[in-house]
């Protein structure tokens, strides 16, 4: 979920296809620009089919629609989370972006197991997983990748139904645990200066 312009995901897909991997590939990104050109990319790849580009955001609910926040060239930071109470200056609100749950949608793209979902939906990772409970309850979700800065949006999300950090988190730990997740942290040094190799807890 929150793929943009697709990047991780087709290399992910080249990658798999140089080790003789025929991988499968569902992206979902309700931004039309961004769902455009990606769509582009799959198709100059000759990957339709193996890689699909769902123009909807991820959510708790199987439909419906909701605002999208976002600023122009920065597209990646789009969120459904309501962390700006005024989108500001230079930011665009665009309403009625069709929404759905991964447990309604995937199954219709690919009955069976989910071995990775990556999430960058910048504060709505919760609501995501929410909407994600069976197949979490039916073990079919091997691994779950998501980004702390972005699952902290969530928290300052006013009307999420879990405001703050302690409930918020906690909601998320126990659909994980219900998945039977192992919950672990990357602590690797990064370009971005998060983790710093001063850091002394365990990698």
């Amino acid at each position: 979920g929150g793929p943009h312009l697709g990047d991780c995901t087709l290399w992910a897909t080249a990658a798999l296809e140089a080790a003789g991997v025929q991988g499968f590939a569902a992206a979902y990104e309700p931004l039309p620009d961004a769902s455009d050109l990606f769509h582009q990319s799959v198709v100059a790849n000759k990957w339709d089919g193996r890689v699909v580009v769902v123009r909807k955001a991820l959510s708790s609910s199987v439909e419906g629609s909701a605002k999208l926040v976002y600023y122009p060239g920065r597209n990646g930071q789009a969120t459904l989370a309501r962390v700006h109470d005024h989108c500001g200056e230079g930011c665009v609100e665009r309403d009625g972006v069709p929404k759905v749950s991964l447990d309604a949608s995937w199954p219709a793209l690919r009955p069976g197991v989910m071995d990775i979902m990556k999430l960058s939906v910048n504060g709505e990772e919760l609501n995501t997983i929410r909407g994600a409970r069976a197949l979490l309850s039916r073990r079919q979700v091997c691994v779950v990748m998501m980004h702390v800065r972005k699952i902290q949006q969530g928290w300052r999300d006013p009307q999420g139904g879990t405001p703050g950090q302690e409930k918020y988190t906690a909601e998320l730990w126990q659909l994980l645990r219900g998945g039977d997740m192992d919950i672990a942290l990357h602590l690797d040094s990064d370009l971005t200066g998060q983790i710093g190799d001063e850091d002394p807890r365990p990698r």
